[in-house]
């Protein structure tokens, strides 16, 4: 428990409900051109499991019974047919790493998950299912030592949501 957030040597560790972490999203329209977030990212509250009542509190006896981290009651969000637009800029470009991400607001959308030079790193998947999804993160899209991963909804869904990732150096 003392060390779940912790990536390991050479690694990267966000929580997109924490202002630490926003300076890695990409952000949208111009607040002036979009107040309402319509059309740029923004934070999401409350957690949600498939089988389980979206909850919008977590208590000292978890949630639901379940023991769940704070940090999975906020994520980034957008919404609908807008892309959510996640930059790491520090990587190793010899290296390899694995992406972690948990997978926790209350949209429960169909999601992929590509990279901002084309590669797949997960096709449309069910959220809300389980909460960490881990997937290797393509080679190509490190050659630069940058990378910009891009999560889109499917067609009708609510919106993409990202809570937290595990940047892991292999």
């Amino acid at each position: 428990m003392l060390h779940r957030t912790d990536p390991g040597p050479g690694g990267f560790y966000d929580h997109f409900g924490a202002p630490e972490s926003w300076h890695r999203v990409v952000p949208g329209v111009s607040w002036e051109k979009d107040p309402g977030s319509l059309q740029s990212p923004r934070i999401g509250f409350g957690v949600g499991l498939v089988g389980v009542e979206w909850v919008d509190e977590i208590k000292a006896t978890g949630f639901k019974g379940q023991v769940t981290p704070r940090a999975w009651m906020k994520q980034a969000k957008t919404l609908y047919d807008q892309p959510l637009k996640i930059a790491y800029n520090e990587l190793d470009p010899k290296a390899t790493y694995r992406i972690r991400i948990a997978y926790t607001g209350r949209f429960q959308s169909r999601m992929k998950l590509t990279t901002d030079d084309g590669s797949v790193v997960h096709d449309f998947l069910q959220t809300g299912e389980q909460p960490i999804y881990e997937f290797d993160v393509p080679k190509a899209a490190l050659a630069d030592g940058a990378v910009t991963f891009i999560w889109e909804c499917g067609e009708g869904e609510r919106g993409s949501q990202v809570t937290e990732i595990w940047l892991v150096r292999k």
